[in-house]
């Protein structure tokens, strides 16, 4: 118990320390501004609302316009633009209609049964029609395969002609493959 209320006054003053050295860099800095440039210090305060400079006796007559007012509606324009900026997202509850928190969480449901469903019928008349394509592919490789296999017997061919055929009908049995893999993924992702 001791141990814990040592620690804690330990903490407390290091961070009062850090703080009071905080205040006194600043204040030093800010000291060391006012000497380096005084005229930009003289009428600091005249940036604020509603302030006036008061060193005007060095001016000449000039008439002193405020420009606040402008600024001040610029400002909450500004404001304005970036509420209505935080608030885009997809804000699920903040435009209801005429709906009430139950009815509108039911509603909300019913949107993503449907939006499933929808994907979910999709995804099954893709892999039917991929499965199709597969299919057929698979049957023209066949026959071009039986071709180029008669035309060698035949001599119709000549050997280089033969593998090069060969090669191509390899090439698309390696995509009918891959198709066939992907349409396995899509049946395990049904």
């Amino acid at each position: 118990m001791k141990n814990l209320t040592i620690i804690f006054a330990i903490s407390l003053l290091v961070i009062f320390a850090t703080s009071a050295v905080d205040a006194q860099n600043k204040k030093q800095k800010t000291e060391k501004v006012k000497k380096e440039n005084p005229e930009k210090t003289k009428g600091s305060n005249a940036n604020k609302k509603g302030d006036v400079l008061k060193d005007t006796e060095d001016l000449p007559d000039i008439e002193v316009v405020e420009i606040e007012e402008e600024s001040e509606v610029e400002f909450e324009k500004q404001e304005k633009i970036k509420k209505e900026k935080s608030n885009e997202g997809n804000a699920y509850g903040k435009n209801k209609g005429d709906l009430e928190g139950r009815e509108f969480g039911q509603q909300r449901a019913e949107e993503a049964k449907i939006k499933s469903q929808e994907k979910q019928d999709k995804l099954e008349s893709s892999i039917s029609e991929n499965e199709n394509k597969a299919k057929a592919a698979k049957e023209k490789v066949k026959a071009k395969r039986e071709k180029i296999e008669k035309q060698k017997k035949n001599g119709e061919i000549s050997d280089e002609e033969y593998q090069k055929e060969k090669k191509e009908l390899e090439k698309a049995e390696e995509a009918i493959k891959n198709l066939e893999d992907e349409i396995n993924k899509a049946k395990d992702i049904r």
